[in-house]
């Protein structure tokens, strides 16, 4: 059942080092190579690398348009990195372990959709390794791919289709070491939402300023890198797909889009504590059998804990 999986992953991976080592052996006689982008080369990327991270989050009862009741959300995410390398002609790979769960909680009647009669605390949850590899060309010219390996569940049932390999692709030109633009995509083989474009621009100010405006997701921080930064965002997911195993209906996804503003306090060489809160809209549960439910917009709130080098 997961042999298919590891040996998708294991090939990934393989690819990655043949790339990186190919680029490098064509660029390695080039001095031109710089380490100026502010995307790969961001001092929030470098000066924050935490190695792991915890982090929980909440929306408040929210009513529903399928006789659900009033439905909580939870989250939680845990990740660590378990591996790390550079070479020495401008690239490198970073392998985390990643585990994202989320909880829906609800008390339908007797009409609710969905064919749900004790519909209670399902675990929606994506266990996967993310494989990322990044590289620097001459002239600001960059690439990232990542491929995330791993099960998008809700435990129904464990089987070959709980397993999936969702790709990221991003071309990158850095036109300074402070503006960068980027464009890209991501695609989930088997889901429903199969492709999600990526395009946005970078903007880096250093000591003080990070803004990125890209879809699906814009960020701008205001502060140090170490230190207490204002934070603060926007994001738009539809990919969130959660396969159901012998239920009927197939699969399970879950889409909102989200803006939120916060603080970030990081200690240097110990600890960062991320503190958000937002507002969430456009929430949607989709079924596998066309089955739509939307949800009421609600606030909400994440606190995390990132451990620093």
């Amino acid at each position: 059942m997961f042999g298919m999986s590891t040996h998708k992953g294991r090939v990934a991976l393989i690819l990655m080092i043949a790339v990186a080592a190919g680029c490098g052996a064509a660029r390695g006689q080039d001095d031109s190579l710089e380490y100026k982008c502010p995307i790969l080369d961001s001092p929030y990327r470098t000066a924050n690398r935490a190695y792991q991270g915890l982090e929980v989050g909440f929306l408040p009862a929210s009513k529903t348009s399928a006789d659900w009741g009033d439905v909580l959300q939870g989250e939680a995410g845990v990740w660590g990195e378990w591996f790390y390398w550079e070479n020495e002609v401008g690239g490198d790979i970073l392998v985390r372990g990643l585990l994202d769960a989320t909880w829906l909680s609800g008390s339908p009647g007797e009409d609710a959709q969905g064919g749900v009669e004790d519909w209670i605390s399902r675990p929606l949850t994506m266990a996967r390794v993310s494989v990322q590899w990044s590289q620097r060309f001459v002239e600001g010219f960059g690439l990232q791919m990542e491929a995330m390996p791993g099960l998008y569940t809700g435990f129904e049932s464990l089987k070959s289709d709980d397993v999936a390999v969702p790709m990221r692709l991003q071309l990158i030109k850095a036109f300074s070491s402070e503006f960068a633009v980027f464009a890209g995509a991501t695609v989930y083989p088997r889901f429903e939402q199969s492709v999600d474009p990526l395009l946005g621009v970078a903007l880096l100010r250093r000591d003080w300023m990070s803004l990125t405006v890209a879809y699906p997701e814009s960020r701008l921080v205001l502060g140090p890198p170490k230190g207490i930064r204002l934070a603060g965002g926007a994001r738009f997911w539809r990919w969130q797909q959660y396969n159901l195993g012998d239920d009927d209906r197939e699969y399970i996804r879950l889409h909102d889009s989200r803006v939120y503003g916060g603080l970030e306090l990081g200690r240097p060489g110990a600890l960062e504590v991320v503190l958000h809160g937002g507002y969430a809209f456009n929430r949607e549960i989709e079924f596998g059998d066309d089955t739509t439910v939307e949800i009421d917009n609600a606030p909400y709130f994440r606190i995390g804990f990132n451990g620093l080098y």
